[in-house]
């Protein structure tokens, strides 16, 4: 299986507004992939059984120090996700961390699920796959802010500033996959996307891309792989219709407002 894949880590690319999906896609040749990778297991979450088989599992690795108001505790947090034949799955797992004199802070605990929400298909999920051109093939696309691993900051970005770190992970891929799956979606409550790049003695073999970018009664989740120095990435898009959530576990405070 190679090397330990590494993620492309986010603060290479630093866009105050969101890069969209106008401008030609990043080039996986640039940038440092060098995030350590959480895998969903270690999460150590207990799923209920069904939904179909697993079709791609990720987990946003938070950095971000949280405090709940009320009662001033600091905590960090992991989101996981997984995608099913007819089911998308939430994890969200928090640990505690103390301030320290010097303001920095220390973990305190193991980390714990505090929210499971499962979100069930209505209806057949409609999948796609098929090859995608990479936008650095493309002549007129290449010309374009972006296709150098800078991702292009054109006006009609959309304003999700909280979602920066997810737009910046998808801006590898094919400008035609991004907007279609933005257009699916306009108005999400949680997305997540993560790059991976795969070495064998060091030397890249290949790249994946998987995100997941959902509303309160749908999903986009998309799937994409691409060898080192092909022409194309291979692609699979699953729609979903969702039903009402099912919840396993309650995040405190934050019950209607998705997770951020």
């Amino acid at each position: 299986m190679g090397e330990l894949s590494s993620y492309s880590a986010r603060d290479t690319v630093a866009a105050a507004t969101p890069p969209g999906a106008a401008g030609a896609g990043s080039d996986v040749a640039q940038g440092q992939w060098s995030g350590r990778v959480t895998e969903f297991d270690e999460l150590k979450a207990l799923l209920p059984s069904g939904g179909g088989r697993v079709v791609t599992d990720s987990v946003d690795e938070d950095k971000r120090v949280r405090r709940n108001r009320t009662t001033g505790r600091h905590f960090m947090r992991r989101t996981g996700w997984q995608a099913r034949d007819r089911r998308v799955v939430l994890v969200v797992s928090e640990r505690e961390v103390l301030p320290q004199p010097d303001g920095r802070f220390k973990p305190h605990g193991e980390w714990k699920i505090v929210q499971i929400n499962e979100h069930e298909g209505v209806g057949p999920v409609k999948s796609r796959t098929g090859d995608v051109v990479d936008d650095s093939r493309n002549p007129e696309l290449a010309k374009q802010p972006g296709a150098t691993g800078q991702p292009s900051k054109d006006a009609g970005a959309p304003a999700e500033k909280q979602f920066a770190a997810a737009h910046e992970q998808l801006q590898y891929l094919p400008r035609a996959v991004r907007a279609g799956m933005l257009k699916l979606v306009p108005v999400p409550t949680f997305f997540h996307c993560l790059a991976l790049r795969f070495t064998v003695d060091g030397n890249p073999t290949h790249h994946t891309v998987s995100a997941l970018r959902m509303s309160e009664d749908k999903a986009v989740v998309v799937l994409a792989s691409r060898q080192d120095g092909a022409n194309t990435w291979q692609v699979q898009q699953l729609n979903y219709a969702f039903g009402p959530i099912e919840r396993s576990g309650q995040l405190p405070g934050n019950a209607a407002k998705g997770l951020r």
